[in-house]
């Protein structure tokens, strides 16, 4: 769904929920798309996407950013994420052309995004801030939409993250 077209309880619900998950001291990016998933009306899943150009070693690419990744406690472990991750993957290489798929998790996490054909790759990355670039310190996975190989050097998002 693109973000402009999310009613305005829903934007604060999934506002809320990403402040109260993540509880991050950096700026991000706005959601350009939302992917959500509901049971009988509720929100119980969502993920967050901006498409935007960026840098692996100086070579510029179109980058699928993918986060803000939540599915709410009570129904974690019946796949939701994992559907919504799936349609992401397509929607990202299909319907926006990008390159790559990209996301930051923390090492707990990798397993999962492994298992749905995400890819850790040894990469170091910067990102925007106010006070210039940023370091980032999560682990970085790919998704490569064309079965290529993620190519080696510096990943400048040339923006905020997500």
């Amino acid at each position: 769904m693109p973000a402009g077209k999310v009613p305005l309880l829903l934007r604060w619900q999934l506002w809320w929920w990403k402040k109260r998950t993540f509880r991050l001291d950096m700026r991000l990016a706005p959601a350009q798309w939302y992917i959500l998933a509901f049971v009988e009306g509720s929100l119980v899943s969502v993920l967050e996407i901006v498409r935007r150009r960026g840098s692996v070693g100086g070579d510029s690419l179109t980058l699928g950013l993918l986060g803000g990744v939540i599915t709410a406690p009570r129904w974690r472990g019946r796949g939701y994420g994992s559907a919504l991750l799936k349609h992401a993957a397509g929607f990202i290489c299909d319907e926006m052309g990008c390159d790559f798929g990209l996301l930051f998790c923390g090492e707990g996490l990798v397993a999962f995004y492994e298992r749905l054909g995400w890819q850790l790759v040894p990469n170091a990355y910067v990102y925007d801030q106010p006070r210039g670039k940023t370091e980032g310190h999560l682990k970085l996975m790919v998704f490569p939409c064309r079965g290529q190989g993620f190519p080696q050097g510096l990943v400048d998002l040339e923006g905020l993250p997500l």
